[in-house]
């Protein structure tokens, strides 16, 4: 568990590259969180483009529910922040990277 400078809590993993401001100490949260991880995961496994990504990348997950949950890629060196669809791969835009949180 970590705090924001603007005070919000986050969870960060860095082996899953991993931050989440859900309350991932409730187990259902928690699974919700992975499975969403692995899902994404999956997604990006056929993409031609994942070789594109900076290898400092982490995903960004909240808004978390059994059925959805918003995902954002983001890259610290490159300071960019990454979108990936299914329809169009990954492109990406420029955000400053706590504005995820």
């Amino acid at each position: 568990m970590y705090r924001h400078p603007n005070g919000d809590v986050y969870y960060y993993h860095s082996e899953f590259r991993l931050i989440t401001p859900e309350d991932i100490s409730d187990s259902d949260m928690l699974e919700n969180v992975l499975e969403a991880h692995e899902d994404h995961l999956n997604c990006l496994e056929g993409d031609p483009n994942i070789g594109t990504l900076p290898p400092d990348y982490e995903l960004v997950i909240r808004d978390v529910s059994d059925e959805t949950a918003t995902i954002l890629m983001y890259s610290r060196t490159s300071t960019k922040a990454y979108t990936w669809t299914e329809d169009r791969g990954k492109y990406a835009q420029c955000n400053s990277y706590w504005t995820a949180l």
